[in-house]
């Protein structure tokens, strides 16, 4: 699926993530608002139940220069859900990126 212009500036000026409440959620990025959104989904197949979690987001939220999506299926057991697994991945990954591209290394 895709979405249009429209829907997408609808989402960075309405739905950033207040970055203190982003912190205890472990998406907060340090001195970076971020956009995102988790997704959990779960299966049932022969072989019992798994969930695919994700976690997509763009920094900084007002003036995007970065999107990372952190998809992860076929997961089992009690954490199961994009905001407890997906969620740190994206900030770590998306924090290293940041350092990445703010130092011209890459």
């Amino acid at each position: 699926n895709s979405f249009g212009i429209k829907t997408a500036d609808l989402s960075k000026d309405e739905n950033p993530i207040d970055i203190a409440h982003s912190f205890s959620r472990g998406i907060g990025i340090d001195g970076v608002i971020v956009a995102g959104k988790t997704g959990t989904a779960e299966k049932n197949d022969i072989s019992g139940k798994s969930y695919t979690v994700t976690f997509s987001g763009f920094v900084p939220a007002q003036n995007p220069n970065l999107l990372v999506v952190v998809v992860l299926h076929g997961l089992k057991g009690e954490k199961n859900s994009g905001g407890q697994i997906a969620a740190p991945l994206f900030s770590t990954i998306t924090s290293q990126s940041l350092n990445v591209l703010e130092s011209g290394s890459w």
